[in-house]
């Protein structure tokens, strides 16, 4: 999985000038939101478990655009789907969401969220079925 960094700020003569972020896997990350950009290859992850729900954020929605190739999707109750480059897909807040890489090539995701250290994630006892 390949991640790409950026950050500007403003200073107060208004040049731009690149600024050390809190977390260095994101592309874009501040107090009013971050965005990240997630690249795979399906064919090098684990098999997804049905009892793995993935995460949910409390304070606001996530939303992604997919830039290449094809992601897989299990959003709440919706029933399991894909998704192809050029999609949308929404997930609103607190509604557990699980994103993965589909298809049989490389696949690349804009991930975009509100608010930073918002994720919530099942307990380890419950992936593993207990």
């Amino acid at each position: 999985m390949t991640r790409r960094t950026c950050r500007l700020s403003t200073t107060t003569r208004h040049r731009r000038k690149p600024e050390t972020k809190q977390n260095q896997d994101q592309f874009i990350g501040d107090s009013h939101g971050i965005a990240n950009i997630i690249r795979g290859d399906p064919k090098k992850q684990e098999p997804a478990r049905d009892e793995d729900k993935g995460h949910l954020h409390e304070a606001g929605p996530e939303f992604w655009f997919i830039l290449e190739g094809q992601m897989e999707f299990k959003i709440g109750s919706v029933p399991t789907f894909v998704a192809d480059q050029g999609d949308i897909v929404y997930a609103p807040a607190k509604t557990w969401h699980r994103v993965r890489f589909a298809g049989s090539s490389m696949a690349t995701r804009l991930a975009i969220v509100g608010y930073a250290n918002s994720h919530v994630f099942q307990p380890p006892e419950e992936l593993a079925g207990q």
